[in-house]
C-alpha cells in the first residue's frame, strides 16, 4: 500500500527512497514515477525493455510550485481509463471518471467529503460534485495544494451525425466487417495468430494503439475502399494475441476482437468519414 502524495515535496520525499532511478519508483503495481530534471512523471502500465520505459504512457508530470499537468489525449486515456479510474486517487489527489465516449470528468479526489465514515449521503454528494467538475483534455493543469484548474475549458458540445453520412458509413462498415468475418472462417489469421501468440513475440510488441493516427488512417482507407492487406490481417492478429494473452484464440476470439477494434475507433472513424456536422470544441 502506497501512501498517497499530495504534493511536490511529498513526491519528493517518495522519489528520494528510489534504489535505482533509472528505472523509476513503483507506484503500485500499475505505474511508476521518474525525475527528470525538476518534473516529476507518472507512467501508467510502464513497458520496460531492456530498460527503455515508454514515454507515452506518461499521464502526468508534476511541475514545481505544484503545478501538474495530465499528458494523455483521450484516444490514450481510453487505452488506460479502467487502471486510472480506480487506482489513480490512490496516488495522487486527483481521479477520473468516464461521462461519454472519449469523454472523462478529472476531479478533487477528496471534494465535499469531509467525513465519509458518518455521511449517510456521502455517494450522493461526491456524484453530484463529480458532475461539476472539469472535462478533460490533453494539458489540462491543476493547482496539487488547492486542487483548482488552472486552464479549465467548456465542456465539448455534443457530435451531431448528418444522417445520410451516417448510413453510408453504417453501409461501409458493415460490407466491410462482414469481409473480415469470411476471411476469419477461411483461416487467413490462423497463422498470424500462431505467430504472435507463440511467445516468441514480446507482450510490447503485439500491441496495438488503434487510436494512433496512422492505424485510424489505415482503417479509414480500408474501410472505404473495401481492401484486406495482408497488414491489416496482421494487425488484428497482433491486437487478439495481446488482449486475449490468457486465452486460447479461437474463431470467436478473433470475431469480438474485430468488434471491439471496430467499437474503439467508432469516433475518429466517423470524422474521416464525415458523418458528423462539426468537430468537438
Amino acid at each position: 500500500m502506497y501512501k498517497r502524495l499530495d504534493s511536490y515535496e511529498e513526491v519528493e520525499k517518495f522519489w528520494n527512497r528510489c534504489r535505482f532511478k533509472d528505472r523509476g519508483k513503483p507506484i503500485g503495481s500499475w505505474g511508476r514515477l521518474f525525475k527528470r530534471g525538476d518534473r516529476f512523471d507518472f507512467h501508467v502500465n510502464p513497458n520496460s525493455r531492456d530498460g527503455d520505459y515508454n514515454f507515452r504512457n506518461c499521464f502526468a508530470s508534476l511541475h514545481p510550485h505544484d503545478t501538474i499537468e495530465f499528458n494523455l489525449t483521450v484516444e490514450q486515456l481510453r487505452n488506460h481509463a479502467q487502471t486510472l479510474g480506480t487506482s489513480m486517487d490512490n496516488i495522487i489527489p486527483f481521479g477520473i471518471h468516464r461521462i461519454a465516449m472519449l469523454r472523462y470528468r478529472i476531479w478533487d479526489a477528496d471534494g465535499l467529503i469531509p467525513n465519509p465514515q458518518k455521511d449517510s449521503t456521502v455517494w450522493r454528494r461526491k456524484w453530484e460534485f463529480r458532475k461539476q467538475a472539469p472535462e478533460y483534455f490533453q494539458g489540462i493543469k491543476f493547482d496539487m495544494l488547492t486542487r483548482e484548474c488552472l486552464n479549465r475549458q467548456p465542456d465539448k458540445l455534443p457530435l451531431v451525425e448528418i444522417p445520410e453520412k451516417r448510413l453510408e458509413w453504417r453501409r461501409k462498415l458493415a460490407t466491410y466487417k462482414k469481409g473480415l468475418k469470411v476471411r476469419v472462417a477461411m483461416g487467413c489469421f490462423t497463422s498470424h495468430v500462431i505467430h504472435y501468440a507463440s511467445g516468441s513475440v514480446g507482450y510490447g510488441d503485439r500491441q496495438i494503439n488503434w487510436n494512433e493516427d496512422k492505424q485510424i488512417d489505415s482503417l479509414y482507407t480500408c474501410v472505404d475502399k473495401e481492401k484486406y492487406p495482408n497488414k491489416i490481417l496482421e494487425d488484428i492478429a497482433k491486437s487478439t494475441s495481446s488482449s486475449y494473452y490468457y486465452r486460447t484464440v479461437d474463431k470467436n476470439v478473433i470475431l469480438h476482437e474485430i468488434d471491439r477494434i471496430f467499437r474503439i475507433t467508432s469516433i475518429p472513424l466517423r470524422k474521416k468519414f464525415g458523418v458528423f456536422e462539426q468537430e468537438d470544441k
